[in-house]
């Protein structure tokens, strides 16, 4: 068997290869329950609506926020503008800016998405005991925090 290229200190090869394995597995899985809906928004738009529910914010920091061009952001952006899923305002503390706000059809939009998106994901982990559960979103959350801090001025939560 070859040897990881990239082993972390204190993670062994075995452990990085589990990481990898089952991190492919369970991303494909989600990947393909979110390619088999028929809905009217991609991923990135699916992320872009989750980061405004969070809150309104400048496409600068969207763009921060997801580690993306701000190109990248604006071409999405319009996209969803033309849906009428997200709308674009004068920023009150800077009028050269605009902030971003989801609207009502959006946050309708990312309901039947998220249930459309997650339900795969929500069944098999409702299978697991009470217990399970909590340290796997302990885990995750864990998991989480430690890559965004491997990603100074990156993506956030």
């Amino acid at each position: 068997m070859m040897e990881h290229p990239i082993v972390a200190e204190g993670l062994t090869e075995d452990e990085l290869r589990r990481l990898e394995t089952s991190f492919i597995q369970v991303v494909r899985w989600v990947m393909s329950s979110a390619h088999r809906m028929n809905g009217s928004i991609d991923r990135a738009g699916y992320v872009t609506l989750v980061v405004l529910e969070e809150e309104t914010v400048r496409l600068s920091d969207l763009a921060t926020r997801l580690s993306l061009d701000s190109s990248t952001v604006s071409r999405q952006i319009k996209n969803l503008e033309d849906q009428g899923f997200v709308r674009r305002t004068d920023d009150p503390d800077d009028r050269r800016a605009s902030v971003l706000t989801l609207t009502d059809a959006g946050a309708d939009e990312l309901r039947s998405q998220r249930a459309s998106r997650w339900a795969p994901v929500s069944n098999a982990v409702s299978s697991m005991s009470r217990e399970r559960r909590r340290k796997v979103l302990q885990l995750l959350d864990d998991l989480a925090e430690a890559c965004r801090a491997e990603t100074p001025g990156k993506a956030t939560r």
